[in-house]
């Protein structure tokens, strides 16, 4: 079994909440699951065996929250896909005008499994999974402007949830003058 993800971009702008715009999303540049062998090289196994090795790669996952930023859909659709990988964390590059509330995380998970640890010499003598998982570094922060703009998120979405068993009986496709009496029986 092999799975390779590579360039996830999620990404929700906001320029209603708050008194300012911001941004904020996850980004992975990379997660993949290999079937090794004893010396975690990478290959093929077709043959049943003993022991099966996996190794799980994770580079570069993070959250962001970009405060009083320009949004992306103030630019031109053209450029989207541009904008988006561009903006993705790696091993190597980190977006400078992006503010990390989580990660970049890079890290790595070596499994060893013994299906079938009864069989053993002595049965159940080997675990029957032995995992290693090694991480880089883990950073988490948050500013105050970022904590505000959740808030003030949350509460919109509050607002907006509240409002919602209500919106079937907004008028639609009508203005206000000379319509008073389909706006009164809204309010």
């Amino acid at each position: 079994m092999q799975i390779k993800i590579s360039d996830i971009h999620i990404r929700y702008e906001d320029n209603v909440s708050c008194s300012t715009p911001f941004a904020c999303g996850i980004t992975l540049s990379n997660f993949s699951v290999h079937t090794t062998d004893e010396g975690w090289n990478k290959t093929l196994i077709s043959q049943s065996l003993t022991e099966i090795y996996k190794i799980a790669q994770l580079e570069s996952l993070a959250v962001y929250m970009n405060v009083d930023c320009k949004l992306f859909q103030e630019y031109s659709p053209d450029n989207y896909i541009t904008m988006f990988k561009e903006s993705i964390a790696t091993r190597t590059m980190k977006p400078s005008d992006y503010d990390f509330v989580l990660g970049p995380i890079n890290s790595e998970a070596k499994l060893k499994m013994n299906p079938d640890p009864e069989s053993n010499e002595i049965p159940f003598s080997i675990p029957k999974i032995i995992l290693n998982l090694t991480m880089e570094k883990l950073g988490i922060g948050m500013t105050k402007s970022q904590y505000q703009d959740i808030m003030c998120m949350i509460e919109q979405f509050g607002r907006m949830t509240r409002a919602y068993p209500y919106r079937k009986f907004r008028p639609h496709g009508i203005t206000y003058k000379g319509h008073a009496k389909e706006w009164w029986h809204f309010a």
